[in-house]
């Protein structure tokens, strides 16, 4: 009888898994192995090993443990093409998930690649006009962000846009911090989910024609770089619009921000 089994120092070395996973396989109840009394001496018989195959054939496909337990006891042809089955329907998930990823980095690798080369146009010689047609959810700063946005969902990370909205005053003059940030989405449906309208948070509907240029600085710089454009078109008792593209930090904070600006087409 003892011929017909295998110690398990032999099981390790002939499938190549350590001790630890063995045991860990025995402490969850998902592969047994026969323990002779009183040396307490592990064994598998060959039948076992057949399950040990099964189990992992399944983690080279990673399915989990718990699943392939599940099917371990049914012990039925048509469980285990289920569960392939619904592993190929995860695979296909996680494919999606990455694509998303190499997509979202490529950007990401493209966006600084732009910030590197970029000059603040100084003169105002260079200003572009685009049309807008947005919904931005406006809210307090001291809300921001909304305690609805979940920063765990890479996806609505990386699809969120941020703003901040600056007014000049009857002189033309930014002089005060912005009181309102705002958050809109590349997917519309999506930023339907995220928030409700309430006493606070409020959609902006931002239609037409605007002026925009971009900027690289710190806040501070910022600040009067937007007083120059209210001053070379005359922008009084108006809203700029600020959408941060990338934020460098710094450990003393003060940070750089690479923003677009966007202000009445007057």
């Amino acid at each position: 009888m003892m011929g017909q089994l295998l110690r398990i120092g032999q099981v390790c070395k002939l499938y190549g898994i350590s001790l630890d996973t063995l045991r860990h396989y025995d402490k969850i109840g998902l592969l047994k192995p026969i323990v002779t009394e009183p040396s307490g001496y592990r064994y598998y018989s060959f039948e076992q090993l057949d399950i040990l195959e099964m189990i992992l054939a399944g983690r080279s496909l990673d399915i989990s443990l718990e699943n392939l337990q599940k099917r371990l006891a049914s012990g039925e042809i048509e469980d285990y093409i289920l569960l392939v089955k619904e592993q190929q329907a995860a695979i296909e998930e996680r494919k999606k998930a990455l694509q998303q990823l190499e997509n979202h980095s490529r950007q990401m690798s493209d966006l600084l690649t732009q910030i590197s080369l970029h000059k603040n146009d100084d003169d105002l010689g260079s200003i572009q006009y685009e049309t807008l047609d947005k919904e931005i959810y406006q809210m307090p700063i001291e809300m921001f962000p909304p305690a609805g946005f979940d920063w765990n969902n890479t996806g609505s990370f990386l699809q969120m846009e941020q703003w901040s909205f600056y007014q000049s005053d009857s002189a033309g003059f930014v002089a005060e911090l912005p009181r309102n940030a705002g958050i809109s989405y590349q997917d519309v449906e999506h930023t339907g989910k995220m928030f409700s309208e309430s006493g606070n948070i409020k959609t902006v509907e931002i239609t037409g024609m605007f002026g925009k240029t971009k900027f690289w600085g710190k806040n501070s710089e910022l600040h009067t770089y937007l007083n120059k454009i209210c001053k070379n078109f005359h922008l009084c008792d108006a809203e700029l619009l600020v959408k941060y593209l990338f934020a460098l930090a710094h450990e003393d904070l003060d940070n750089d921000y690479f923003v677009e600006i966007y202000f009445p087409n007057h």
